[in-house]
């Protein structure tokens, strides 16, 4: 079967940025770690 993929959003522009970036880090590492192909994307620097 193909691995799965993932594409984690995170950071954006908003006040809560630090927290966005910290959580979003912390959610690609452990999808990563069940075996997907995980992708991360932050809008506010991928305009």
């Amino acid at each position: 079967m193909k691995k799965k993929k993932v594409l984690v959003v995170y950071g954006g522009t908003s006040k809560e940025r630090e927290v966005s970036l910290n959580s979003g880090k912390a959610c690609y590492k452990a999808i990563k770690k069940l075996g997907y192909k995980v992708s991360y994307f932050d809008p506010a620097k991928n305009y």
